[in-house]
């Protein structure tokens, strides 16, 4: 029977090779040899949020947290996909046309976990937007720019706000 370790260097020449599902099969096999392996859970959670399985990626990040709470970078990562796991959330509620309230507690809790999420903000944005809140909406945008000055999305948005507003 082959080591954990012989499935994540298979699971690593199947990324290589830009074959994610067959990777997490890897992944998975090694986390059988050694299940509380956190190493090999995290492993898994990032390929899974790679092939934008955010739920599966989660529940991985969370394993490899649950296994080796000391860990920072695991802590990190559980922050970080919980954070994308709720944007998408938001985002499949507004693309089926649904909106509540709750969406930009949602968003403010995903902007907590990753400060850096420019697509939860962005989200945000557009939700003060749509509700005539502009000036929040520039201020969002702003703040997505000084994160990343090239974002052409924020600068599209911000542009449209500001013909509008003409």
């Amino acid at each position: 029977m082959a080591e954990g370790t012989e499935y994540v260097q298979k699971a690593y020449e199947a990324i290589m090779n830009r074959d994610y599902l067959k990777a997490i099969d890897f992944f998975k096999k090694a986390i059988s040899c050694e299940p509380n392996n956190a190493s090999y859970h995290y492993k898994l959670s990032i390929t899974y949020a790679r092939s934008n399985m955010i739920k599966e990626a989660l529940n991985e990040a969370e394993a490899a947290v649950r296994i080796n709470p000391n860990v920072e970078l695991y802590r990190e990562h559980v922050r970080s996909i919980k954070s994308r796991y709720l944007t998408q959330w938001v985002f499949d509620k507004m693309k089926n046309g649904h909106f509540h309230h709750d969406m930009i507690h949602v968003l403010k809790d995903a902007i907590m976990l990753n400060p850096l999420n420019t697509d939860a903000r962005l989200l945000l944005a557009d939700i003060h937007k749509q509700r005539g809140e502009r000036d929040q909406a520039y201020q969002i945008l702003y703040e997505i720019l000084r994160l990343n000055p090239n974002h052409k999305e924020a600068r599209r948005m911000l542009k449209q706000l500001y013909h509008n507003n003409q």
